[in-house]
């Protein structure tokens, strides 16, 4: 090759013989020069060096070959490959320009007449063209279904057999879909809206639940005896007494497990009550604690059930009792007013005792020096129910009896937050049946710490500035919350002194250390 042919204007090398001299033939239009990889096979009288060169020359070439309409004019113009010459020596058809496809545009791999060609169009038109194409009953094709990969393809070089005929079926189907993009993901958004809209719904027409448990409706309890029985889940019961107490039934083939027996007036409604959820057995009760509206069913309701034997036991007839080794004391201790046969049976020292019945683990979490000094809460880990005794009562101030501290009753606030998981925003989850008022989940319990937290330290400000009880029961720092935890039996002014009474019995503690 002479020096003057050795290279084209930007310095790639010229093309081979039988392109020249298809470009001599008349074969490629002069406007079809821009279409070549870099300007390489541009025509003979072209390949002259710059100086040699018009000005008008060079001007023209410029226009043919860096002008942006003639620059991958259509999706199937895809030998754009740097290094890689056009190997087809047919004329191409004239294609209409296209606006540059967006970056988010997704490459399709697609099959057309015989050739692999990686197409600009996005997966979205791809899909929509197959999906109309089911839509009409028509099958593709026979130039793609019987499209066959060969051994010598190359991505983004064509065949040097594909025909006219295909590749202007080809611009047509491009053409058609060119401007898809946009309708289709419309459609695809709105077929997106009505499948989500048909899942969230059930076969019957009811909205459908983020969880597989049933939501508790309060609305769904029932009365028997004087007794209001609400399902919280599977075989666990809530059954409120005609005194607010409130107790949980866990009901199953072993038998029939009870935590807190009210009081001795309603123990006889509560196996009443106790008989319509299950005829099996009543073999364990477990006490919260020992107060009488939570311990003074105990006889009636031990008798209606058969001998357990457990470990550490008295032994006797009926149903086991349960409790912390600190209720049993206050129990049975000299002037009590209970009966040996209400005294606990069983009974436990350490954090926490773990029972299995009825086909569920349940957790015995002594918390010390809260309400009282033997505190017990009940957790049923497979129903994801906590029975929290009087540490909780969403219904009023807290009561902080005997052997029981402020500070024990936010420890138990704190450790019931620890054990629950809400489902939701803060909703839902793990239920949590108090000793008195309403079945709460978690977000009942932070509201109800939180309140307690703010007028303990009320308090205790008070007390650093040297106030005495009347002047911090003057001060109503529970006028802010009185309209909802305040009762006729039990208003903030007494809560705020058993508060004062507990800060400054620990304090006067303390200094004897």
């Amino acid at each position: 090759m002479d020096e003057s042919g050795a290279h084209d204007l930007d310095g790639q090398s010229v093309a081979s013989s039988g392109t020249r001299a298809a470009h001599l033939a008349g074969v490629f239009p002069r406007k079809m020069g821009g279409g070549h990889a870099h300007g390489g096979d541009h025509a003979p009288e072209t390949r002259l060096h710059s100086p040699q060169r018009s000005g008008a020359q060079r001007k023209g070439d410029r226009a043919r070959t860096f002008h942006s309409q003639w620059q991958r004019t259509h999706v199937g113009d895809d030998r754009h490959r740097p290094g890689v010459s056009h190997r087809a020596i047919h004329q191409e058809p004239e294609f209409r320009p296209r606006s540059r496809l967006p970056n988010d545009a997704v490459p399709v791999l697609r099959r057309r007449g015989g050739g692999a060609t990686r197409g600009t169009d996005s997966a979205l038109s791809a899909w929509a063209e197959s999906v109309r194409q089911r839509a009409r009953g028509k099958k593709p094709s026979s130039a793609r279904s019987n499209a066959r990969w060969f051994r010598n393809h190359v991505s983004r070089v064509r065949d040097q057999t594909e025909n006219a005929a295909e590749r202007q079926h080809a611009a047509g189907a491009g053409q058609r879909f060119e401007n898809v993009g946009e309708a289709e993901a419309m459609r695809q958004g709105c077929s997106f809206f009505i499948i989500s809209a048909l899942l969230a719904t059930s076969p019957n027409g009811t909205a459908q639940t983020r969880s597989a448990t049933p939501p508790v409706m309060p609305e769904k309890a029932r009365e028997v005896a004087d007794i209001q029985i609400l399902q919280v889940r599977g075989n666990l019961f809530m059954l409120v007494g005609p005194g607010g107490s409130n107790s949980l039934v866990q009901v199953g083939d072993e038998g029939v497990l009870v935590v807190d027996t009210m009081t001795d007036a309603a123990a006889d409604h509560l196996v009443t009550a106790i008989r319509t959820l299950s005829d099996r057995p009543i073999l364990l009760i477990v006490n919260t604690h020992a107060h009488l509206d939570h311990v003074g069913g105990n006889v009636k309701v031990r008798n209606a059930g058969v001998y357990l034997a457990t470990g550490n036991t008295r032994g006797g007839s009926g149903a086991s009792i349960l409790a912390s080794e600190a209720t049993l004391n206050r129990m049975s201790a000299d002037g009590s007013p209970y009966a040996a046969e209400a005294w606990p049976t069983d009974t436990f020292f350490v954090r926490q005792k773990d029972l299995f019945m009825n086909g569920e683990g349940v957790e015995l979490l002594r918390q010390p020096a809260a309400h009282t000094d033997g505190d017990v809460m009940a957790f049923f880990r497979r129903s994801d129910v906590l029975a929290t005794g009087d540490v909780f009562t969403p219904d009023r101030y807290p009561v902080i009896g005997e052997g029981g501290t402020i500070d024990g009753v936010l420890a138990g606030l704190n450790h019931i937050l620890d054990l629950t998981i809400p489902e939701f925003n803060q909703e839902g989850g793990t239920l949590v049946v108090p000793g008195h008022g309403r079945l709460c989940d978690e977000a009942d319990v932070g509201e109800y710490r939180d309140m307690v937290t703010i007028v303990r330290d009320r308090v205790q400000d008070m007390i650093n500035h040297r106030a005495t009880l009347d002047q911090v029961k003057a001060a109503k720092l529970t006028l802010d919350y009185d309209g909802l935890y305040a009762t006729p039996d039990y208003n903030g002014e007494m809560f705020v002194e058993a508060v004062y009474k507990s800060l400054t019995s620990a304090a006067a503690k303390s200094r004897k250390k």
